[in-house]
């Protein structure tokens, strides 16, 4: 008698080559994550871009980090660092576009608060391109993604936030309309939709830039496949997801700090 087990059936595959009950899944979840919100930032770590006069390749400074080097990246709290010719892989989670209000720094400087688009308004050019208030605060617009560093062997995930403001403002435009392209068929099989910002692994690298007042380390931000594409990817998609509900709730939150393209002396990045 022939007591050996029949293998099971493969999973019903949809276009695209998933799994139809994962693309019914990434069907209810189309878009998600590239609406602007106004939640408070949230308690985790930065990644930054050091630039030629960050304090943390300077062995001179409290904040050196050994081995960072212009262009290199690193985690504001944990101080691991990342090539910026390798970079590392991103999965974002939640875009938010800020406008927020800084003190100048011959004023005592600091964050003066967050608005909406509307304070654009309220604020006129100086000769240096900055949009100020009446008062002499800056209002500065910044591009702020939240997601998960991968570790690329074992597809374990931590969260950061990349924070692009004034020059940077452009490479986030960038990403976001990379982002929105992505289109999957419907499990209907009428057209497509745009999946969730998590569905989407980025690699993340630095490039140099410059204007008529100098030069600096740029982020750079390219489609490389999925985040189901890698180790655990299931597991991530969903600490994604989980991690964009707790920072649209309040649950996740963190002090506004001045990040890539606007530190407080605009000292690192010129605009």
């Amino acid at each position: 008698m022939n007591t050996a087990t029949k293998p099971k059936p493969p999973a019903k595959q949809e276009a695209g080559g998933l799994p139809a009950e994962l693309m019914q899944d990434l069907y209810g979840d189309a878009g998600m994550g590239s609406e602007s919100a106004t939640a408070e930032d949230m308690s985790i770590p930065f990644v930054r871009c050091a630039q030629s006069l960050s304090a943390e390749i300077s062995k001179r400074e409290a904040a050196y980090i050994p081995g960072l080097e212009e262009g290199d990246f690193y985690n504001t709290a944990t101080q691991q660092t990342w090539k910026g010719e390798t970079g590392f892989l991103f999965v974002p989670a939640l875009f938010q576009r800020k406008f927020l209000e800084w003190t100048p720094r011959d004023a005592g400087g600091g964050f003066a608060g967050e608005h909406g688009p509307e304070i654009m308004d309220r604020t006129t050019k100086d000769e240096k391109g900055r949009d100020l208030l009446d008062n002499g605060n800056e209002i500065l617009p910044t591009g702020t993604w939240y997601g998960l560093v991968l570790d690329e062997e074992t597809g374990a995930a931590q969260q950061v936030v990349i924070s692009l403001a004034k020059t940077q403002m452009k490479v986030s435009r960038q990403l976001m309309t990379k982002l929105k392209t992505v289109a999957l068929p419907r499990p209907d099989g009428k057209g497509t939709f745009n999946p969730p910002l998590f569905y989407n692994a980025l690699r993340v690298t630095s490039v140099p830039e410059s204007n008529d007042q100098g030069r600096w380390m740029s982020f750079r931000f390219a489609l490389d496949g999925t985040v189901l594409d890698r180790p655990g990817g299931a597991g991530t998609y969903a600490q994604a997801k989980a991690m964009l509900e707790a920072v649209r709730s309040g649950a996740i939150k963190a002090a506004v700090v001045r990040e890539s393209g606007g530190d407080e002396d605009d000292k690192e990045i010129p605009f």
